[in-house]
């Protein structure tokens, strides 16, 4: 008589038990899972990162790998003298330079046949932006910073 009751409810559980034993199906049927969406850019931007001394290219490599991730494509020349011969061959969206390069990036970009956005990167504390950087690009990106923060920077240069 035990044995038989203990049969019938090892039977009554199992024929009871919802099936999702694997890790995160049980969330999944009460429904309280979470999708996961890899984010790709609204519009991918052709991106020139133009490495200095305030940043030098290994630096940058981080930003330029989140932002090829989410499918804009990156290219990072080694100073603002090896800007005008990219921006000659592609059409570049967008210019990321330091701001102590703004000047000679500018003059590049005012010679080149694509007329790409500049936005000077800034070392944080974002204090050391003088108000008249921030006047004339209308856009600063911050170094470092968290990644969801420069790419939501790119997709608002690109609107």
């Amino acid at each position: 008589m035990h044995r038989r009751l203990l049969f019938i409810s090892i039977l009554l559980f199992v024929a009871f038990t919802p099936r999702g034993d694997a890790c995160g199906d049980k969330m999944v049927q009460i429904g309280r899972g979470v999708r996961y969406q890899r984010a790709k850019a609204v519009r991918p931007a052709t991106i020139v990162m133009v490495a200095g001394q305030q940043f030098p290219s290994r630096s940058m490599s981080r930003l330029g790998s989140e932002l090829t991730m989410v499918g804009h494509h990156v290219i990072v020349v080694e100073g603002p003298s090896m800007l005008a011969p990219i921006l000659r061959q592609k059409h570049v969206d967008i210019v990321l330079s330091a701001r102590t390069d703004l000047k000679l990036v500018s003059e590049a970009v005012a010679a080149a046949p694509s007329k790409p956005r500049i936005i000077p990167m800034i070392a944080r504390p974002a204090k050391n932006a003088p108000s008249e950087i921030r006047e004339q690009s209308g856009l600063v990106m911050l170094v470092p910073a968290r990644a969801v923060e420069q790419i939501a920077l790119i997709n608002q240069a690109m609107k």
